[in-house]
């Protein structure tokens, strides 16, 4: 069993340019890793500036690795796996970042870090970071995206306003019954991620989807409420 947490979809503006962070989901798989056999998620409702959403994922990944002590947590930070714990102030990880990704890494780990440790020393699962690489990163960020979506779905119900919503990339949206579902498009990819909704909210909206006309390979989800 490995789990891996990260944060997708977001709202966006007029221009489709992100404004709101919307979910983080945190999800436990084995192979193949076609869908979680276990999930959570919160509502960060972050700035998409907010480096923070990388700590609010390592803590997930510590409440589920309690539930199903994993082998293995992954992180969506890209290091080529390098194990959290062992890394230090002046390693050679850092050679590997941009200057910017050195200095938001630098101001995170002195909190990531005991997390991770925390990790280890409960349930005996390595914490790497090895980013989009990880099929069950790619898992959980699919389904943080169809959590926001859902979040959208009922916002837009609650308050009769439509809404854009940006999609991770390279996945298409879904409705299956009570489930709203986010299933890769990339090629060599054959897994989804879902997340539960009430069928009153989806029979109150419609949902449209089209190519994200500013960025590449993402979709964006309108959501408009239903008059009657």
């Amino acid at each position: 069993m490995i789990i891996a947490s990260d944060t997708g979809s977001a709202l966006l503006d007029e221009n489709f340019n992100q404004v709101v962070v919307i979910a983080c989901a945190c999800v436990a798989a084995e192979y193949p890793f076609t869908k979680a056999d276990k999930q959570k998620a919160v509502y960060v409702l972050s700035k998409p500036e907010d480096r923070d959403n990388i700590l609010v994922e390592a803590k997930l990944c510590f409440d589920m690795a309690l539930e199903v002590h994993p082998r293995e947590v992954h992180l969506d930070i890209s290091l080529g796996g390098a194990r959290i714990t062992q890394l230090n102030d002046r390693g050679d990880w850092l050679d590997k970042l941009s200057n910017k990704g050195r200095e938001v890494l630098s101001s995170l780990m002195p909190r990531l870090k005991p997390i991770a440790q925390k990790i280890e020393n409960e349930t005996g699962a390595k914490v790497l970071a090895i980013g989009k690489k990880s099929p069950v990163v790619r898992l959980a960020e699919l389904t943080a995206g169809a959590y926001g979506l859902a979040y959208a779905v009922e916002r837009v119900f609650e308050g009769k306003l439509e809404a854009y919503v940006g999609l991770p990339k390279w996945c298409t949206a879904e409705i299956r019954d009570d489930l709203l579902i986010l299933k890769s498009i990339k090629s060599g990819e054959r897994c989804y991620g879902y997340a539960p909704i009430s069928s009153m909210f989806l029979k109150n909206v419609a949902l449209s989807e089209f190519d994200n006309p500013v960025v590449e390979g993402f979709k964006v989800v309108k959501i408009t409420p239903i008059s009657f």
